[in-house]
């Protein structure tokens, strides 16, 4: 029964109580309810059996036991069950048969987010949280969706989804739950109450169960398997597979602080299963996580799985600790160019790649690009032989093993290098090493780029439409990060910033000394770009399951399934290439080449999402919601104007009086945070800043301290909010032609709160209930800086505390 491996996910930390009931674990817990019109009447009705079969399983109780609520969600939001009002089983069932079917839209980000304010509002301190969705389709905003799920998991809110039918996105799912073991699928309401039992052991260990006390290697690194799904491979032999993985990770000693952490993932022509680096699993939690593994068995996009493996290892993999991917395969991937150069990033990045071949099927040349060195390339004759093939793993990922060659046979392996038939940048080998390989001490990449207290800037080593950024871990030491272009643009370093392929001279780009108009993109199967005389100008995309081949074009092949990454830059919807805009319905925005056009409307019309086009109306209707450019609320490093994690060096969130919702960002004097997007900005004539903050005392220094500023890599701000305690006041500065200040008063007894206001012709500064104005014009300065908290160049360092900081460029609020 599905509702019993519900309950096992939710009860992984409880028992029986003295009721007989099956879950007494102490937990909050919100159902969001799909109530859309795609839903017949009788299949809400089973929905909601549903949810009252699950409650009836829990021993609800305000003080000792669970508390339960729930969102009824369509185009808008339903009833709700709020948390603060604590209902008995009765109650609670009663409130759930009245609940009105809504029949409209599906906005699952909706009653996420309300949802999210339920928790905020009644959930208890100290107790577990847990959002259960459940819908029969796709989401009308998938980006808020994804976004509203992103918040929750910050807030430790683990979310569950189920996935009813055949309609649904399970991408989409996956963004919503916390993880494969909370992501359930069924193929319609009918069935919602019933799933495969064995799900039940695999979703929860039993409570009595303690992990044994592990054997084996205990050297300290981030282990990775990037495991082959696609259709050439038989059912027994994917599961060889996954035995294999269980056999070498058996052999590890696994332990967040001092051993290993592993994670996995399965790949086709898509990835379809994660099991992510964090949260750590145990050995009996990885086996588990392990056996919920699907596929899709569709074609073999390699480097799908191996660019996802770069970006769960760059966000996830511990600083300073050993990476090691490694890479199991039974053919030839789809896209050999692709391949080589997601293999060539994720070794950049600082990763030992370990590559196994299996079977006749296999392309040398590339498994030898795929590998960090031909020492960490295996190829095996079938999938049997990696039944004894354990040990030759184990002894790169574990330095105290003997020499593999005379501690395990090998059942069938190729020592000869083929030779290399592709034209793309070859491998760079390097003899295998234990010692951390984390990119802080990369220096090469980030030479010749100016760094003051913040980030730097520098073309990536191999690629055209990828840059570098820098980060200073101390004694002359950086960190390198690097960091994809818009679809569609090279990094131009002259301007610090992407620009058009045309306008950009780039030594890497894939069209030189190309005789064809076109060549493939790495990001995609479907992709290309556009070549003209030797040089990129364009990109483009084949259609829907048509591949792009080298010398032929496009071509159909269905297992293609990529969308179009030129899509990625489109904000509005995969139907409309249009964006509304901000705040004038007589305009909007055209993408092109991933660059937005501000367009006009002819007169007497206005834009219309809906249409697609401009329309004739009467009135154009109110004025649209203000919506910042930047929002940190400081009770996360999450930009929630966007849902992108900020860097953040030695900034600490805490608890303090007067703070919005209790949280805000501590400053020590040295930390800062970095919002990269906004170096080389141009601000034109309309930024508006507010936050507030609380000085930890006097200054240290006797200098100003930055609040918000654009100071750095040796320039001067355009735009500075400071403040300085030594004649107790705030500051603000402007740069256009001319430079202009302009302070005002303050009282040090409380907290702050200070607007920075410029329009072009005059600089506002507001403290709490004291305004200064300077006349000021023209259009900011643009500076090479990104945007700093909490330091800048010419400031001294703040100290104390900020939240709630808003920056608006394209409307006051």
């Amino acid at each position: 029964m599905m509702y019993l491996a519900i309950i096992v996910a939710l009860c992984l930390f409880g028992g029986v109580n003295s009721e007989g009931k099956e879950c007494s674990r102490v937990a909050d817990i919100v159902f969001v309810l799909d109530a859309s019109e795609s839903i017949y009447d009788q299949d809400f009705i089973t929905q909601m059996d549903f949810v009252i079969n699950i409650t009836n399983q829990f021993y609800l109780n305000q003080t000792h036991g669970i508390v339960v609520g729930a969102v009824v969600y369509s185009s808008d939001i339903g009833d709700v069950v709020s948390l603060n009002d604590s209902k008995t089983q009765s109650e609670f069932e009663t409130a759930v048969r009245n609940f009105v079917h809504l029949k409209d839209g599906t906005d699952t980000g909706l009653g996420i987010r309300r949802m999210r304010q339920l928790f905020a509002d009644g959930g208890r301190p100290g107790v577990s949280k847990m959002g259960i969705v459940i819908t029969d389709g796709r989401s009308v905003d998938k980006e808020q969706t994804l976004l509203q799920s992103h918040y929750a998991r910050l807030r430790n809110i683990t979310m569950l989804a189920v996935g009813v039918g055949i309609e649904i996105d399970f991408q989409e799912l996956q963004g919503i739950a916390s993880g494969s073991n909370f992501l359930f699928r069924v193929q319609n309401y009918e069935t919602l109450g019933s799933l495969a039992l064995n799900l039940t052991t695999s979703l929860c260990p039993e409570t009595s169960e303690a992990e044994p006390i592990q054997e084996g290697c205990e050297g300290v690194a981030d282990v990775f398997f990037v495991i082959d799904g696609s259709e050439s491979i038989f059912d027994e032999d994917f599961l060889v597979q996954l035995d294999f993985v269980k056999d070498v990770t058996n052999d590890l000693v696994l332990n967040e602080t001092d051993g290993y952490v592993v994670g996995a993932l399965v790949f086709s022509s898509v990835v379809n299963s994660e099991i992510h680096l964090r949260p750590v699993l145990s050995q009996t939690g990885f086996r588990r996580s392990l056996d919920q593994a699907t596929r899709i068995k569709a074609g073999t996009a390699t480097h799908t799985g191996l660019r996802r493996t770069r970006e769960i290892i760059q966000l996830e993999g511990r600083f300073g600790v050993r990476q090691v991917a490694i890479v199991i395969t039974d053919g030839r991937s789809k896209n050999n160019t692709a391949t080589v150069i997601e293999a060539n990033l994720l070794k950049e990045s600082g990763v030992d790649v370990i590559a196994i071949g299996i079977g006749y099927l296999i392309d040398q040349t590339e498994l030898y690009s795929i590998a960090s060195n031909p020492e960490f390339v295996f190829i095996l004759d079938n999938f049997q032989d990696m039944r004894n093939f354990t040990g030759n793993v184990s002894a790169l990922l574990c330095p105290q093993q003997d020499d593999p060659a005379t501690s395990t046979d090998i059942p069938s392996t190729t020592t000869d290098i083929p030779s290399t038939t592709t034209d793309i940048p070859s491998t760079t080998t390097s003899t295998p090493t234990t010692t951390p390989r984390r990119r802080e001490n990369d220096t090469d990449e980030c030479s010749g780029c100016r760094i003051v207290n913040g980030v730097g800037y520098n073309p990536h080593p191999s690629r055209c439409d990828m840059y570098t950024q820098c980060y200073p871990v101390g004694e002359g030491h950086f960190r390198s990060v690097f960091r994809p272009c818009p679809p569609g643009l090279f990094w131009q370093q002259s301007a610090l910033t992407c620009n058009r392929p045309a306008e950009v001279d780039c030594p890497y780009d894939l069209c030189i000394g190309s005789t064809q108009n076109s060549v493939a993109h790495p990001d995609s199967c479907r992709a290309y770009w556009m070549c003209s005389g030797g040089d990129t100008v364009g990109a483009g995309c084949c259609g829907r399951f048509q591949s792009f081949l080298p010398g032929i074009g496009c071509a159909q092949d269905f297992g293609c399934a990529d969308d179009c990454i030129l899509d990625h830059v489109i904000q509005a919807s995969t139907a409309c290439h249009y964006e509304e805009h901000e705040t004038n319905s007589q305009k909007y925005y055209l993408y092109e080449w991933g660059l937005r056009r501000e367009m006009p409307c002819a007169p007497g019309t206005a834009f219309s999402f809906q249409s697609c086009s401009c329309i004739v109306v009467s009135d154009t209707g109110a004025a649209r919601e203000c919506r910042p450019d930047l929002y940190l609320p400081f009770d996360d490093f999450v930009d929630h104007a966007r849902g992108n994690w900020v860097d953040q060096r030695g900034v600490v969130i805490r608890n303090v009086g007067g703070a919005v919702g209790g949280l805000a960002a501590y400053f020590d004097g040295s930390s800062s945070v970095v919002i990269p997007r906004f170096a080389n900005y141009d601000f034109q004539q309309n930024v508006y800043i507010t936050l507030r903050y609380l000085p930890d005392g006097p200054s240290q220094t006797g200098r100003p301290e930055a609040l918000v500023t654009n100071a750095d890599c040796d320039h001067n701000p355009s735009i500075a909010v400071y403040h300085d305690n030594q004649v107790q006041s705030s500051g603000g500065i402007v740069r256009t032609p001319g430079e202009y200040n302009s302070t005002t008063r303050y009282s040090i007894n409380d907290w702050i709160e200070v607007t920075y206001s410029y329009d072009g012709e005059y600089l506002l500064l507001t403290t709490n209930a004291d305004s200064h104005g300077t006349v000021a014009q023209g259009n900011i300065a643009v500076v090479q800086s990104a945007l700093h908290i909490g330091d800048g160049a010419g400031f001294a360092n703040f100290r104390g505390y900020i939240d709630e900081l808003y920056v608006y460029l394209t409307c006051r609020p």
